[in-house]
């Protein structure tokens, strides 16, 4: 929907431009008092004046050739975002220049059928009073204006709510007291899908099949209640409302468990208040991402209550509705959520002039100015010139371990990242790592786990998989067992902290030969033994166990990995 945005001394900004994806899902990323908040608010600003223009002077006031007066409001009627004082929309508080009448503007640029359109709302303070005006605008009667709604951080939910007008919801919303609202806005989905039901029902008994089936894939209330469902276990009921007799609004949350095909009751419904900060957040998010006359959404830290699995969970159902929904943006401090998002619908604020990510160097830096673990690490890897790529922390303390134990100088400062990432996406983030460190060199191991064996060259345990042809100095290994714990399977070890006929036993119980040859191993290559193992050591922990190896019990892979880590050079 909306393509550009231009800030003419608004807030932090006195003079800047943001050229935004027109659809879909937009993350807005960057340190504290970066911009990203100053964005979504200009852009509900803008919608505000909007309002303001067309209800006091008519939406003429916003067309092409108006040369009319602009319309005025005092403090307390401004309501889009909340601030202590009027001035401090401007930029350095700055509200009054010489010759300059309307001194602070936001320009919006759409396209609709016709081609391009824009408009530009200016604003004027005199004494305590806001004065706003189109001052450009290439728009006709038939210009379609995008309805934007702003949600900043999300308070918590009332233990009453009062039916609120469309006025009273704006201004709470701008207050931030979005909780405070939540009830209307679910009380009007909810009698918005009763009336889909009866339009499509028409004379028939009940619902067929099909009618019900499309509902439930687009009425905002049915995909509300599933998502609730499948996240938390609760769906919504809206208790009928009366304003000639209710003052209060009241929703309920029923617990539900799965049962086959269908959802079952659970325990007695609750009053939504009672719920969880973080189920609260997300219905809040939403309810008004799902609210079909809503073209853009402004989500300010909407992930503030979540744990990491939810927050990641919300984006992907934010990107799922803004397909086909609006278009969403998004202001995190989430590093969780800026490492998996594609990096095209990053904008990332930490540079000069906000402008999304077109590198995984610029992700890692972006994450490493929001003090992740990429900082460290990127340091690192600046520092030695070398990095290590593995699936877990201990991987590497076990490897630095049997370099140790093998007599090889590990090398100093060598950068560890552990990711899960397959070896291509460790080459990209590799790729882009070299364009700022020369002479990079890395090596990364990986777990076999249900990989084919086949894959992996039996000398060096190179991935015939990945091609490292254009960068010789990534070394991509995968071990030939499932996993690294599988080479702690060497029994004269074993023996050396478990009793030897309770080891003995356990290894026959596998149908493995007693005593073990260490030089034939094609028995233990495809066995998953990482728990039971575990279970057989005790109190040793397996990492501990593979640390503690002596040199003749090591087994060749590890053995081979190790001296290749030293060997980076």
């Amino acid at each position: 929907m909306i393509k550009e945005v231009h800030l003419k001394r608004f807030k932090r900004f006195e003079k800047e431009e943001f050229l935004l994806k027109d659809k879909g899902l937009t993350i807005c990323a960057g340190p504290n008092s970066s911009g990203k908040s100053t964005l979504l608010h200009a852009l509900a600003v803008w919608s505000f004046g909007v309002t303001v223009v067309r209800q006091f002077k008519g939406k003429e006031a916003l067309f092409e050739g108006y040369d009319g007066q602009g319309a005025g409001l005092s403090k307390d009627d401004f309501t889009p975002i909340n601030i202590p004082d009027l001035r401090h929309l401007w930029y350095n508080l700055k509200s009054q220049l010489p010759n300059e009448g309307y001194s602070m503007a936001i320009t919006v640029k759409w396209d609709d059928p016709k081609g391009e359109r824009h408009l530009t709302m200016a604003f004027s303070l005199v004494q305590d009073r806001l004065f706003v005006k189109a001052v450009e605008s290439n728009l006709d009667g038939n210009t379609d204006i995008p309805q934007i709604v702003y949600v900043p951080p999300v308070a918590g939910v009332d233990a009453r709510e009062e039916y609120a007008t469309l006025a009273k919801r704006r201004a709470m919303l701008g207050r931030g007291l979005a909780g405070a609202v939540l009830r209307n806005f679910l009380m009007d989905l909810e009698e918005r899908n009763r009336i889909s039901r009866k339009e499509k029902q028409g004379e028939k008994k009940k619902l067929s099949q099909t009618d019900l089936k499309e509902l439930r894939a687009i009425d905002p209330w049915e995909r509300l209640n599933e998502s609730m469902r499948q996240t938390f276990g609760l769906e919504l009921k809206v208790t009928p409302f009366n304003a000639d007799f209710h003052s209060v609004i009241r929703v309920d949350v029923v617990p539900k468990r799965r049962d086959g095909k269908f959802w079952r009751n659970n325990g007695p419904s609750r009053d939504l208040m009672v719920e969880g900060a973080g189920a609260q957040q997300w219905l809040t998010v939403l309810a008004f991402a799902l609210t079909q006359e809503t073209d853009v959404l402004l989500l300010d830290e909407p992930d503030a209550h979540l744990f990491t699995k939810l927050k990641l969970e919300l984006v992907d159902r934010l990107c799922e509705i803004s397909e086909t929904g609006p278009q969403i943006l998004v202001a995190t401090h989430a590093t969780e959520i800026l490492k998996r998002h594609p990096l095209e619908r990053i904008m990332s604020f930490g540079e000069k002039h906000p402008a999304y990510l077109q590198r995984e160097v610029q992700r890692a830096k972006l994450i490493s100015g929001l003090g992740d673990d990429y900082a460290p690490i990127i340091e690192k890897a600046r520092i030695s010139r070398r990095i290590l790529f593995v699936e877990n922390e201990s991987d590497a303390r076990i490897l630095k371990e049997i370099a140790r134990t093998c007599g090889f100088n590990w090398p100093d400062n060598i950068a560890v990242y552990a990711t899960t990432e397959k070896h291509s996406d460790r080459l990209r983030f590799y790729r882009n790592l070299l364009e700022a460190i020369d002479g990079l060199k890395a090596l990364s191991i990986r777990d076999r786990d249900n990989g084919n064996l086949g894959g992996v060259d039996p000398a060096n345990l190179c991935d015939k998989g990945v091609n490292t042809k254009t960068y010789p100095d990534f070394k991509a290994r995968t071990w030939r067992r499932r996993e690294i714990e599988n080479y702690a399977l060497a029994a004269d070890a074993i023996v050396n902290v478990i009793d030897v006929q309770v080891v003995q036993k356990w290894w026959s119980r596998r149908g493995w030969a007693w005593p073990q040859d260490m030089e034939i191993d094609q028995h233990l290559l495809e066995c998953d033994i990482k728990k039971p193992l575990q279970i057989l050591l005790g109190r040793t922990t397996v990492e501990d166990f593979l640390k503690g190896l002596k040199k003749e019990h090591i087994h060749a892979d590890l053995e081979a990995i190790a001296r290749q880590i030293c060997d980076l050079k």
